[in-house]
């Protein structure tokens, strides 16, 4: 049966199915890496910020909570043994604190980490512990029977342990998208933030209809981070792909809602979370813009990241998502830097950069001497709020902008001659 998609702020929820609750993604196991070193300093400063944002739900001793799992014993060596402390960060970092996930700096949560990693007997060392997302990734949490006096037992000597699960079919079935698939997608697919290029928003499924909407009843659910998530799931060939307004990308299976993998942003000290409308797919590949004004290719099947180009100062913003067309991935800045905003193309399958064009243009382009004679830098607005659309007849992209921040210089027009108070291109739809 075909699936009605929702997304409100803060849940994606699909109806018409069974339920099935998603699981909490398993961290990756790493067969070797550096040993976990970290400070009693640190740890000491992980059991206060603990204490005051963790405490209440997994217990004060980490294992006598009533609303958290464990976080010392069996059940951490379960989850988290062989896997590295940039797995347990990154998990405490989207989902911690429940009511402000990421809120935490990233020294606190590599403090919380050391805390958790003590009470666990990894004893504590000389040598601070890093806080940055690459140096974490290759520390990796030993097994119980690598520990000084870890809480909790091992296996039993002798024990066979079953076959680790197939990997996920799902993901490799996954055919690459298509600038045809684009152009005319499959019914049961959703593969831009409008569904199609020319962004009809239009779906033709047509099982749900009057007579039997009225028996709509959630399938599953899967938790956003809190914040405007504004950006519509895609779905292609039964994987579902959705943003998060902590810049994180998922892929969820999209039947079940199941994880099936995670990607987040690790932004750059004084960067915040920005909305962002929607990400886009072509080929195997995933197009996300991120809150420090970067915009990242992400394998469609596993979450890696392919590329990373920046598209400008950490000042500006890229609240529309990217628009693939002809092989490039064209996105619009917002905000109200002087100068004014920019439609850029990147190429999509090494990130750069094709071209790049001005929403307001410069006194000495054309279209220049429609700011009043006001010099580049008092020019402003002209921001690309939206994700544009395509002509394939025609090969142009639409993109809306919006109009200047500061109408007051273009009130009165100015008697030099030759110039006029239109503020080109601000207000209008630009081909």
């Amino acid at each position: 049966m075909k699936r009605l998609i929702s997304v409100a702020a803060g849940v994606a929820v699909v109806y018409l199915g069974l339920n099935a609750q998603a699981p909490a993604p398993a961290p990756a196991k790493a067969a070797a890496g550096i040993a976990v070193e970290y400070t009693a300093g640190q740890s000491a400063q992980g059991k206060l910020a603990y204490d005051q944002n963790c405490g209440s739900c997994h217990g004060r001793t980490l294992d006598n909570g009533q609303f958290g799992p464990a976080l010392r014993g069996s059940t951490f060596n379960l989850n988290w043994a062989g896997g590295t402390v940039g797995d347990l960060v990154q998990y405490m970092s989207m989902r911690m604190p429940p009511a402000a996930p990421g809120s935490l700096s990233a020294a606190a949560y590599a403090q919380i980490a050391t805390y958790i990693l003590q009470q666990n007997g990894i004893a504590p060392g000389v040598r601070e512990m890093p806080t940055v997302p690459a140096a974490l990734a290759t520390l990796r949490i030993p097994g119980a029977a690598e520990r000084r006096g870890a809480p909790g037992g091992g296996l039993t000597p002798g024990l066979a342990l079953p076959n680790a699960p197939p990997r996920n079919t799902l993901l490799d079935r996954m055919t690459p998208v298509t600038d045809a698939m684009l152009a005319n997608p499959s019914v049961g697919d959703w593969l831009t933030w409008r569904r199609t290029l020319d962004s009809q928003g239009y779906s033709p499924l047509k099982e749900i209809d009057r007579s039997n909407v009225k028996n709509l009843r959630v399938a599953w659910s899967w938790s956003l981070p809190p914040g405007p998530n504004t950006a519509p799931p895609l779905v292609h060939d039964g994987v579902m792909f959705v943003q998060g307004y902590t810049d994180q990308v998922e892929a969820l299976d999209a039947a079940t809602g199941d994880l099936l993998w995670h990607w987040q942003r690790a932004l750059p000290q004084g960067a915040r979370p920005a909305v962002k409308k929607g990400i886009a797919i072509f080929g195997d590949t995933i197009f996300a813009a991120t809150s420090d004004v970067h915009l990242v290719a992400l394998d469609a099947r596993t979450g890696l990241q392919k590329w990373d180009t920046a598209i400008g100062p950490q000042n500006w913003q890229l609240t529309g998502g990217p628009l693939v067309a002809k092989g490039k991935v064209i996105i619009g800045t917002g905000g109200q830097q002087p100068g004014g905003n920019f439609i850029v193309a990147l190429n999509a399958a090494t990130g750069a950069e094709a071209w790049r064009f001005r929403t307001i243009p410069l006194p000495e382009e054309p279209g220049g001497n429609t700011w009043n004679g006001l010099p580049t830098e008092k020019r402003t607005g002209g921001s690309a709020w939206v994700p544009g659309s395509y002509d394939s007849a025609l090969n142009l992209v639409y993109f809306g902008v919006a109009p200047s921040y500061d109408t007051g210089p273009l009130r009165i027009k100015s008697t030099q001659s030759g110039m006029s108070n239109e503020a080109l291109y601000s207000d209008s739809r630009l081909p």
